[in-house]
């Protein structure tokens, strides 16, 4: 093959990935069964987001899942602009993870004296005994003058806590309320980080991994009690720091194939 068919092929195929390229989303699958629990990329609102900076008044911008649903906590206080589905890229806000499909993302705050928090139902409860569950997603903490550390974890059907994550403003990130409260991870406040969780139900311990980092067999918040299953995944803000979420850009096979013609090409340049 020449090296100008070589750069067709590598044409042709790069056309067929922007058409069959898996969506990114911020994700919760059963690993054992292979299914994805909870699923969304923010995109499903399309243009009907916020284009405005923090704080943006002018509509509610709730986010809508494409596997399981959202439940959106907003107290009383500018109820409307604690949780907003944004593609601001205007200062505080950090706009969109640079990797990931598509402008949208989450936003949120918690205001003074309230409890605003978002949580993403999953699709089904999941309750087998041995089956392993994996959450993954982009994660922004900005840590100024807050007082009280954002956090995420999952929960159960009947809101038992399983999984406290806290980050600290000091960029450490905490196994809150365990036996082993230091992970020995950490965060660049105000940058984009990957967060995943694997847990296996049964289990008394999970895995936490920041940017592929791994700290392995962290206590539980609590122990999954009897006749419960597990159910959703929450995010909590911090008073007076805004908190981001977003998409995880994930492996593209079709992608690989094109990697590997742009070699192809390269090398037979050199020959």
């Amino acid at each position: 093959m020449t090296s100008s068919s070589l750069q067709s092929a590598v044409i042709v195929v790069a056309l067929v990935l922007g058409i069959t390229a898996p969506t990114q989303a911020v994700l919760v699958q059963n690993v054992t069964t292979d299914t994805a629990i909870f699923y969304d990329n923010f995109e499903s609102l399309g243009s009907s987001v916020s284009h405005t900076a923090f704080e943006d008044t002018s509509g509610d911008y709730d986010p809508v899942a494409t596997i399981g649903s959202w439940y959106v906590k907003e107290d009383f206080y500018n109820a409307r602009t604690a949780v907003q589905v944004t593609d601001s890229t205007t200062s505080p806000d950090p706009g969109a993870y640079p990797y990931a499909q598509g402008d949208n993302y989450l936003r949120f705050v918690r205001y003074p004296g309230t409890t605003n928090t978002v949580e993403g139902n999953f699709a089904a409860t999941q309750s087998t005994t041995g089956d392993q569950l994996h959450f993954e997603w982009m994660m922004n903490v900005t840590a100024d003058d807050g007082t009280q550390n954002p956090y995420t974890g999952f929960l159960t059907d009947n809101n038992t806590l399983m999984t406290w994550v806290s980050f600290l403003h000091d960029g450490t990130i905490e196994n809150s309320y365990s036996t082993t409260p230091n992970t020995g991870l950490n965060y660049t406040p105000g940058e984009w980080f990957k967060l995943e969780m694997d847990y296996v139900i049964g289990e008394s311990v999970y895995d936490l991994t920041i940017d592929g980092v791994t700290a392995s067999d962290l206590d539980l918040y609590g122990d999954l009690p009897a006749g419960e299953s597990l159910a959703k995944l929450r995010f909590f803000g911090n008073v007076g720091d805004l908190t981001y979420v977003d998409a995880v850009p994930e492996p593209n096979t079709v992608m690989l194939v094109v990697m590997g013609l742009a070699g192809l090409i390269s090398r037979r340049r050199r020959t």
